[in-house]
């Protein structure tokens, strides 16, 4: 991490930590890490051994000091790291790494209904079928993936006339003939993009599962339609 001017990285995990004390705070940390990457399992086991049992215990210092003396090529380890030790054996019972849960695997029947219900549903979301099927949501996903079923989003179209083209030429050279004539009043023109706005205030945007792109309209919506303006 580099140091701008005597700075610290502006961080969370240094919020606590102000510029006087970043230093010896960085070498505690990065040496109880280091000692903790370095020492292997046979290493635990004989430092829980010099802590020993009962009333024949050994203090954290005294474990430091004996841990060198047999183990002088590596480094030292802290009363730290062996408390850290100690603890992790009265919690575990054991001081093995923690193994990560390997993510749950979907037989084909499972596969098959997700397909089938997203075939006959294209609309709904993939938690919903979660919910519905009692399968994970991440589940859910590695299915669609492997399938190849994507998402798209479904945009709103209007309907294009056989006359659109020539009214919007007409539109055009009515409003150059306008301008031409000093006649248009520009505060009394409203210019909009291709967004729909309806009376109800309802658009249909849910998302629609397939494993190709398909092009189409969700509402046609008529030129003269008297309640959307374009």
């Amino acid at each position: 991490m580099n140091k701008d001017n005597g700075s610290i990285p502006t961080s969370p995990l240094f919020a606590l930590i102000n510029k006087d004390n970043y230093g010896s705070v960085n070498r505690v940390f990065m040496s109880q890490f280091r000692e903790m990457v370095y020492l292997t399992e046979m290493h635990k086991i004989t430092i829980l051994q010099m802590i020993g049992y009962g009333d024949k215990t050994r203090t954290q210092a005294e474990v430091v000091r004996l841990f060198q003396e047999i183990y002088p090529e590596l480094r030292p380890i802290s009363q730290v790291a062996v408390s850290k030790i100690e603890k992790q054996f009265r919690e575990r019972g054991h001081i093995r790494q923690l193994k990560k849960n390997p993510p749950n695997k979907l037989s084909d029947d499972q596969k098959l209904y997700v397909m089938l219900m997203l075939e006959e549903n294209p609309h709904t979301s993939s938690r919903q079928t979660a919910s519905a099927l009692n399968i994970n949501h991440s589940s859910i996903l590695r299915v669609l993936t492997e399938n190849q079923t994507h998402p798209y989003k479904l945009v709103p179209t209007n309907e294009l006339a056989v006359d659109d083209f020539d009214r919007r030429i007409l539109f055009c050279e009515q409003m150059m003939q306008m301008i031409d004539d000093n006649t248009l009043q520009i505060e009394n023109v409203l210019f909009s993009d291709e967004s729909t706005f309806t009376l109800h205030g309802h658009v249909c945007s849910n998302m629609y599962w397939n494993q190709f792109r398909t092009v189409w309209s969700v509402r046609k919506l008529k030129f003269a339609f008297q309640q959307t303006q374009n």
